[in-house]
């Protein structure tokens, strides 16, 4: 399994002007911005990759498998899942074809989203290429604004932030342990654990 972003947001969740805020700093000062920009940033990838495997702001995202699932489902990673732009398959031969969107039902409900196959579609049977054969195109995130990420998730981003901040050395300090827990609580509903593709 691959995953890459095709299409980045251009804005991140948290605003210069939140971060600040948050940290008590002048507003109408820029002399911190570019650091700033940089912890925010920072903070994003570390709450999108590694704490919650989500998408926050909506993106296009390639999704690369060497076969199609023995279910009926194809589970799609980093919810929450808006739309599936297309499934495309390559043969040994290296001609790729398109599924057909006739054939699956876009779930966007659960978490994380699917392509489910109608009654009576099965998977293309065809002899697969060994590489990367299949190419799954997705749109995923809350939305386009910084407003549509939830808050919770958005609070623990600025806690990132200012420990970053104000700690710019690895630190065990308790309240770098405190700031850690406040995170664990903030972000635990919006944890995705699992994309364990059946296959």
């Amino acid at each position: 399994m691959k995953l890459k972003v095709n299409t980045a947001p251009t804005i991140e969740p948290v605003t210069i002007k939140e971060a600040k805020e948050h940290l008590r700093l002048n507003v109408d000062e820029s002399d911190q911005d570019v650091y700033l920009k940089s912890l925010i940033k920072a903070a994003t990838v570390y709450t999108e990759d590694v704490l919650l495997k989500r998408a926050l702001l909506q993106q296009t995202f390639e999704y690369y498998l060497d076969w199609f699932p023995d279910g009926n489902a194809l589970l799609i990673p980093r919810p929450p899942l808006i739309s599936v732009t297309s499934i495309i398959y390559t043969d040994s031969g290296g001609t790729a074809a398109t599924l057909s969107s006739s054939c699956y039902d876009v779930d966007t409900v659960s978490e994380p989203g699917r392509a489910v196959l109608n009654y009576g579609e099965i998977w293309p049977s065809t002899t697969l290429a060994t590489n990367n054969p299949i190419k799954t195109t997705f749109v995923a995130g809350y939305g386009t604004k910084q407003s549509d990420v939830p808050e919770n998730i958005k609070q623990a981003m600025k806690v990132m932030i200012a420990e970053m901040y104000e700690n710019r050395e690895d630190t065990v300090a308790i309240r770098s342990i405190q700031k850690l827990n406040t995170i664990e609580r903030l972000t635990i509903p919006y944890r995705i654990f699992t994309c364990k593709q059946d296959n």
